[in-house]
């Protein structure tokens, strides 16, 4: 085990980048589940089942709604986590370069 830590910055941006991307993906997959919404009457007015059939439909759509109003969110967050981690390892780097400078290293 070593007391050294390699940290590849600009890949923990790229992949914060491909974060930021799917975030948008999803918010665009979520308009459009908006524009294909059937209304009650897309289910028939079948007495006793039309409307078990639309609340089922109903539950479904507000599951896989609210799913990708999850993962978009979550996809953001996690491009800001990795982009504050890129940044936290840059800045600490800097530092103990400024502090060997100042030391008199090279």
């Amino acid at each position: 085990m070593t007391d050294h830590v390699q940290v590849d910055t600009p890949a923990l941006e790229r992949f914060a980048g491909r974060s930021t991307d799917r975030e948008q993906e999803f918010a665009t997959l979520r308009g459009q589940m908006d524009a294909v919404h059937l209304d009650r009457g897309a289910f028939g007015y079948i007495p006793g089942i039309g409307e078990k059939i639309y609340s089922a439909y109903q539950e479904f759509v507000d599951g896989c709604e609210s799913s990708t109003t999850s993962m978009a969110t979550a996809m953001g967050w996690l491009a800001l986590g990795t982009r504050g981690t890129a940044q936290a390892y840059d800045a600490s780097d800097q530092g103990a370069a400024d502090r060997v400078t100042q030391a008199g290293g090279h």
